[in-house]
């Protein structure tokens, strides 16, 4: 991954005050901690550096974001009018219940945050995130908290800079929402999941932004929601429109835990964002239906174009023969052969859960989880492996030091839109903070014209 001007500028500027730099990332850290930037009860975990991107590479992620999503909507569209088709989704009983639920909205994704890899002008997708996808209250905090930094300050005097800022546009559009679902006015909001999920700070953050921009909001849990009088309750606190941050799966497992929830989503009494429906588009094999060229005719050219420059090849794992790439090929042997250019992931998974990346996994455990979804004890899809990009990011050791690490990008998109993103790194194939890695304010950069 080519260094740009920004990170070379900010990276310059650390190495010549480097004494200072280590009180720098101290203070980022208790400011993170007044705000109640957290994750596990610590400062949330970041390095000391944003992801820069070019305004070239911003313009990219727009583009594609939008024609990703329009395309993922046709495909969840399948689910509805293909009985056929709908059994490949692998949904469980109640999970095809909560799928009956209408929503009143037009999209089944209002809120989605692909994660994939950019490097230069390559772009790669690698999943979808539309159940319950988090980060924008924390990623904006952080990119208000890194823009203090004097590394940073240095790069705005030379550059213009524009942090990735999320949480207004996600306010608009879950207002817009409510207007289309037929509501007025100014609606009463509850974020919901259940009470043992961790981290919740960004749920009270969350609850903070929503009542300071007039709409009053609460945190709670699914079984703790109450229909009555044709509305729904927490408690005393009317709920009119629901950030739903519990996960489908979750939920459906425990359908006789939340009545009330159910009563009031059948009702047409609440606004859902996401629809249940969302959990669609998280379907790791998604992926395997925008690359199946026997789908072809249902997209566009500015679909199919997105398709072809930045989605992996994706299949199910299943018995029968395949093509890789004018290979035909068992799909057995595909695993065995190819395993270096292959990753395995659950089909209902998230978090990066019982993901195999075969570059990192022993020989035993690809063989292990690649013939218990052959015969059929587990949904597995298969990807082609993306290169991960690398970029030097600070740490202290206590002196300053760079690191390389590994850089995903995790951009938001909004009814459809692009709306911001947040940029993740790890030690580890599987870029996630659950495994010791850290979030990443993404900002846009590009050079100041003669004028400025």
């Amino acid at each position: 991954m080519t260094t740009d001007l920004a990170t070379r500028c900010y990276r310059e500027f650390m190495e010549a005050h480097a004494k200072e730099m280590a009180a720098e990332n101290e203070s980022l850290r208790r400011r993170l901690a007044e705000r109640n930037c957290l994750y596990k009860g610590q400062p949330f975990p970041t390095f000391m550096m944003p992801h820069f991107i070019s305004a070239a590479q911003s313009r990219l992620l727009r583009r594609a974001c939008q024609d990703l999503i329009s395309a993922v909507e046709k495909v969840t569209d399948l689910y509805f009018s293909d009985p056929a088709f709908a059994e490949s989704f692998g949904l469980s009983p109640g999970e095809r219940v909560l799928m009956e639920i209408p929503p009143r909205l037009e999209r089944k994704i209002v809120l989605c945050r692909p994660d994939g890899f950019l490097a230069d002008a390559n772009l790669s997708f690698i999943e979808i995130n539309a159940d319950s996808p988090a980060g924008m209250v924390d990623g904006d905090i952080l990119s208000e908290e890194f823009s203090k930094l004097p590394p940073l300050v240095e790069v705005a005097r030379r550059f213009e800079v524009e942090p990735e800022r999320m949480k207004e546009r996600y306010l608009e559009v879950l207002l817009s929402k409510w207007r289309e679902f037929g509501g007025t006015g100014s609606p009463q909001i509850g974020i919901v999941d259940w009470d043992e999920v961790q981290p919740r700070t960004e749920f009270y953050l969350l609850a903070e932004f929503f009542t300071a921009h007039g709409c009053p909001a609460q945190v709670g849990d699914p079984r703790a929601l109450e229909y009555r009088q044709g509305r729904l309750w927490l408690k005393d606190f009317r709920i009119d429109l629901m950030v739903r941050r519990v996960i489908t799966r979750e939920l459906a497992e425990k359908l006789d835990e939340v009545k009330g929830f159910l009563d009031a989503a059948r009702a047409g009494a609440v606004c859902i964002v996401n629809p249940f429906r969302s959990k669609l588009a998280s379907f790791k094999g998604i992926f395997r239906v925008l690359t199946d060229p026997a789908h072809r005719a249902l997209f566009n050219r500015d679909e199919l174009a997105v398709i072809e420059r930045h989605i992996p090849w994706t299949r199910q794992v299943v018995p029968g023969r395949v093509d890789f790439h004018g290979e035909s090929l068992d799909m057995e042997r595909l695993l065995a052969v190819h395993k270096r250019r292959l990753v395995l992931k659950p089909t209902h998974g998230y978090a990066g859960k019982d993901v195999f990346v075969g570059l990192d996994a022993t020989d035993a455990e690809w063989s292990e989880v690649c013939s218990r979804s052959l015969s059929g004890k587990t949904n597995y899809i298969v990807q082609e492996f993306v290169p991960i990009p690398e970029a030097e990011f600070p740490a202290f050791a206590p002196d300053l030091v760079f690191v390389p690490k590994k850089v995903n990008i995790n951009p938001f998109v909004l009814d459809g839109a692009y709306a911001g993103c947040m940029s993740r790194v790890s030690d580890s194939s599987i870029i996630n903070l659950a495994r010791g890695g850290g979030q990443q304010p993404t900002m846009v950069w590009r050079e100041r014209s003669p004028a400025a």
